[in-house]
């Protein structure tokens, strides 16, 4: 994460997330998050560090079924400008 995210996220200490993009493919979770680090966009991704860690891990699907599939979440007031960021990416 940059610095510049990393400061906004310090500035504003109660954010409400809203999720922006689900995937059960790490290498869309990779690109998805590339895009909003680009613009600065501070981003949480929901259930990353779990997908390994509780039952058979990562089965057939490409994500943990007890966990559910990674989603990135952003801050409401960023979320139509992620949208709009995504947008082609998610069309896709």
């Amino acid at each position: 994460m940059s610095d510049n995210v990393k400061n906004r996220i310090k500035e504003n200490t109660s954010i409400k997330f809203a999720t922006v993009f689900t995937s059960s493919n790490s290498a869309d979770i990779i690109v998805a998050k590339s895009i909003l680090d680009s613009e600065g966009i501070p981003y949480f991704a929901k259930n990353e560090g779990l997908q390994d860690l509780f039952g058979l891990g990562r089965t057939g699907t490409g994500f943990n079924l007890l966990i559910g599939p990674i989603k990135i979440q952003v801050n409401r007031n960023d979320l139509s400008h992620a949208t709009k960021l995504l947008s082609f990416f998610l069309n896709n």
